[in-house]
């Protein structure tokens, strides 16, 4: 007598495996943060990236055309995080601007302390930046990430001179952009000296810059 049983269990063992094609993708570029901050984007391959997600090189291709485009969205998905603006009205009156960029920093400092991989990765974009066939792609991205935070940056910083917390006369862009390079120097120092926390001297300096700006 035929144990249909069996036979079912056999066939749906054999059967492909219906792949979520998006976790995988997360899967991929959870394990290529650590393979490229540890051995650089050149030094890196296909294979040790599969080798780290516990997949074969195929899928790995499967989900990113090559290695490039991974690293790419791995720059974009660390960008997309780095552009979001906590909350910092929560309920009651509107935040203060200054309150509103104490915020935004927080977050941004949070995201340096809870990710060893974050400042290598970010020299390894710096870098793709300086070489031809990288150069337009990484650097176009750059450019709208610094323009994009610079906004958001100097609108706070004018928003809180229309409400009467920060002085008139202020030079606004020039502000912007002169703390977004302390930022990326303190990066770059951090990894060079390992006694320069990037956070700790952002924080302990923020207020101070802040109050410079009062009326």
């Amino acid at each position: 007598m035929t144990d249909w049983s069996v036979i079912i269990k056999d066939a749906l063992r054999m059967a492909p495996r219906k792949v979520d094609k998006q976790a995988r993708r997360e899967d991929i570029l959870a394990a290529a943060m650590g393979v490229f901050a540890t051995h650089g984007y050149r030094q890196t391959t296909i294979d040790q990236i599969a080798d780290a997600t516990g997949i074969s090189k195929g899928a790995v291709y499967l989900s990113f055309a090559s290695k490039e485009d991974l690293f790419y969205a791995l720059f974009e998905q660390m960008t997309q995080a780095a552009m979001h603006l906590p909350d910092a009205s929560g309920e009651g009156p509107p935040a203060s601007a200054k309150a509103q960029i104490q915020a935004l920093f927080d977050g941004m400092l949070a995201m340096i302390d809870a990710n060893e991989h974050l400042i290598p990765l970010t020299l390894e974009f710096w870098s793709a930046c300086g070489v031809e066939e990288t150069r337009e792609r990484f650097g176009g991205r750059f450019a709208e990430l610094f323009g994009a935070f610079r906004t958001l940056l100097s609108g706070l910083i004018e928003q809180g001179v229309q409400r009467g917390e920060f002085r008139d006369g202020l030079p606004v862009q020039a502000l912007a952009s002169a703390v977004m390079a302390m930022i990326d120097g303190l990066l770059l120092q951090q990894w060079t000296d390992p006694d320069i926390r990037a956070s700790q001297i952002t924080r302990a300096a923020l207020p101070f810059l802040l109050r410079a700006l009062d009326v």
